[in-house]
């Protein structure tokens, strides 16, 4: 899986600038095999096997403070999230 996603993107991207990583957990470990200049790490949902480790990413953010929590300082910043009345109400 990791070599045929990374030959697409060779093949149709001339240079990846930024990656997002916003948590395939459950199919890569790392994404350092993507061909990207620059690697963020954006988890927005908090898994009981996510970890703090930045999986070969530059810099890690996230809209919750539970996930912030998990990674070391410095290493992760929290991200304000707008959520609407509805959601809001349940949360």
């Amino acid at each position: 899986m990791k070599r045929r996603l990374a030959s697409v993107i060779r093949k149709y991207a001339k240079q990846v600038d930024i990656c997002f990583d916003f948590g395939c957990y459950q199919l890569f470990d790392s994404i350092r095999f993507l061909p990207a200049r620059y690697k963020i790490s954006f988890p927005v949902d908090d898994f009981p096997h996510l970890t703090g480790e930045m999986r070969g990413c530059d810099i890690a953010f996230t809209v919750s403070k539970q996930i912030l929590k998990k990674f070391s300082n410095g290493k992760c910043h929290f991200i304000n999230h707008g959520l609407s009345d509805d959601f809001a109400q349940v949360a």
